[in-house]
């Protein structure tokens, strides 16, 4: 019985395991055959990643030095408050007070 028990445990731990292997996104490979099938889009993205770094750094330098931006970025946000109802909701002010820090 208890050898029964043993090889059925084991059974069906090496097929979850074997499962998990099976599952994948896949993206990843289908961006790489996208990239090898459109030059001109591996290109864009080339130089799409090469500003973003440029700025990235430029913008990280400022930073550090103090230094104002050029310009203001507005990045939109959105919070879901989740409450029951007859209790009293979070106000607008304690939700810009964690935006803010």
């Amino acid at each position: 019985m208890k050898k029964s028990l043993l090889f059925t445990m084991l059974s069906l731990s090496a097929l979850f395991i074997n499962a998990q292997n099976d599952l994948h996104c896949g993206a990843d490979e289908m961006r790489i055959n996208t990239l090898k099938a459109n030059p001109k889009i591996a290109e864009a993205v080339i130089k799409r990643d090469i500003a973003l770094e440029a700025f990235t750094k430029q913008y990280t330098a400022d930073f550090y030095q103090k230094k104002t931006p050029a310009a203001t970025y507005v990045i939109p946000v959105v919070f879901h408050v989740i409450h029951l109802y007859g209790t009293e909701n979070i106000s607008n002010t304690q939700i810009y007070d964690g935006l803010m820090y």
